[in-house]
């Protein structure tokens, strides 16, 4: 395969390189069989925050009627 350091080249727009080493990207990328596969990127459990899934009701809102309440995290 030749210099397995030297980085890939295209003249295609459409074709992506992608480098899935160890060092790159801070472990944030890899592939699904180790050294082989698809190319998973941000590996591991997703985090669910409920206050990143609702936003905040405005002020302005509440104060016009009263019975709203804020959503949780706000």
């Amino acid at each position: 395969m030749g210099n397995e350091s030297s980085k890939p080249s295209s003249s295609n727009p459409a074709i992506a390189f992608v480098d899935v080493s160890p060092s790159a990207a801070a472990g944030r990328i890899q592939l699904s069989n180790g050294t082989s596969g698809e190319v998973i990127f941000n590996p591991g459990v997703r985090e669910w925050l409920d206050k990143k899934y609702l936003y905040p009701i405005p002020e302005t809102d509440r104060i016009i009627n009263p019975n709203l309440g804020q959503n949780p995290g706000w």
